[in-house]
């Protein structure tokens, strides 16, 4: 959506040529500038090194976490940086152990959407982008909200059908602030840059934390859900395409194509599959639904992305690289086989789950209560669809 507002055309075409100076200009705020912001960490990691060595790793990373929170009041902008960063790193942080009943689990990336959200409320200075492109997206994520939180009164678990509601209206606050508040085309660049960062990142730490010589699929974290992690890893796929187009330093192409190929091939070891087609749907879709710059040439682009998604994922099955289990799924993926009748297969799942919703196609059964659902009308069964 960041995108989609800082697009030149979409000003022109919307009569907002005025703001033109806005999309290349410079930060207003000395602070969003990455200088400052590197000069302020230097004293703060330097200590938060001294402690590592000492062994004191959690007060070392409260040391840098508490940097972060006072930058991201002072310039918001790097809170989203910041948060996009470590959204790939989540699923190394789920513990059963800490879930707590109805509420979940408390990530990094949960709580720091808190702090962005509160330092958008709060800094009245910065001026913000006016909502153009985006705003009937936005109407509809308002309206998808309210309808989660009025079928949640006739849900198994109400809490729980008004704690995923509350899910979505933190990732929809989050990207409307990213919205508001990433006025440059430099400062959505530098937000696919770290979110890409963050992917890459955690893709390393899948091979150095996880057991990369399992025959089982792929996850980062001991607890963590293999689909969970691909989700993560997903999003910085995703951001590649618009990282390209963005940048004006064209040498960070040579950097963007191979980082895209480690984070893909972490992603298919996860062996999920709706992932891997998400990726490349999005390229198909994110070009051609971004407004304004011609028809022909957003078609020449997600032509070309969609044709770079696809050869990733071919070239990386082909060599047969993958662990045998997420090996085995992918193939599925693109054979011309019948799908698999397995009670635990995806269409399994589904059947069941239209049974279920067409018992009450009118509330259905409340987010995150379908499994609740399905073991009230189908005994013995209870899946998440």
């Amino acid at each position: 959506m960041a995108v989609a507002e800082v697009d030149r055309h979409s000003f022109v075409a919307g009569g907002l040529a005025p703001q033109l100076a806005l999309l290349d200009g410079g930060a207003r705020n000395p602070w969003e500038q990455p200088l400052f912001f590197w000069l302020g960490l230097a004293p703060f990691l330097l200590l938060a090194v001294f402690l590592g060595l000492m062994g004191l790793i959690f007060p070392a990373g409260v040391l840098i976490g508490l940097y972060l929170i006072g930058a991201t009041f002072v310039a918001p902008q790097i809170g989203l940086y910041v948060l996009f960063a470590i959204q790939a790193w989540d699923p190394y942080f789920v513990d059963p152990a800490k879930v707590l009943e109805t509420y979940g689990l408390l990530t990094p990336t949960k709580a720091f959407s808190f702090i962005v959200i509160l330092a958008f409320l709060l800094n009245r200075r910065q001026q913000r982008q006016p909502i153009v492109v985006t705003r009937r997206a936005y109407t509809a994520c308002a309206a998808f909200i309210l309808w989660g939180l009025l079928i949640a009164i006739f849900a198994p678990n109400p809490m729980l059908g008004v704690r995923y509601a509350a899910q979505v209206f933190v990732l929809v606050a989050v990207s409307y602030a990213a919205t508001r508040l990433l006025r440059t085309r430099e400062q959505v660049n530098r937000l696919m840059f770290w979110t890409i960062a963050g992917s890459f990142s955690a893709s390393l730490a899948f091979y150095l934390l996880g057991d990369p010589s399992s025959r089982q699929r792929g996850t980062l974290g001991e607890y963590s859900n293999p689909n969970t992690t691909a989700m993560t890893l997903s999003i910085g796929m995703m951001a590649i395409p618009a990282a390209w187009g963005l940048t004006r330093r064209k040498w960070m192409w040579a950097l963007y194509a191979p980082g895209a190929a480690f984070i893909m091939y972490t992603l298919m070891r996860t062996g999920s599959r709706a992932t891997c087609a998400g990726v490349v749907i999005a390229y198909s879709l994110g070009a051609v639904l971004t407004r304004g710059r011609g028809f022909f040439k957003k078609l020449a682009t997600a032509v070309f992305a969609t044709a770079f998604g696809l050869t990733l994922f071919f070239v990386i099955l082909n060599a047969h690289v993958l662990d045998e289990k997420s090996q085995e799924r992918l193939e599925a993926l693109v054979s011309t086989g019948q799908p698999t009748t397995s009670e635990f297969s995806r269409w399994a799942i589904w059947r069941n789950s239209l049974k279920v919703f067409t018992s009450s196609p009118l509330v259905g059964a409340g987010m995150g209560n379908a499994p609740q659902a399905m073991s009230e009308l189908l005994h013995g069964e209870a899946r998440d669809v």
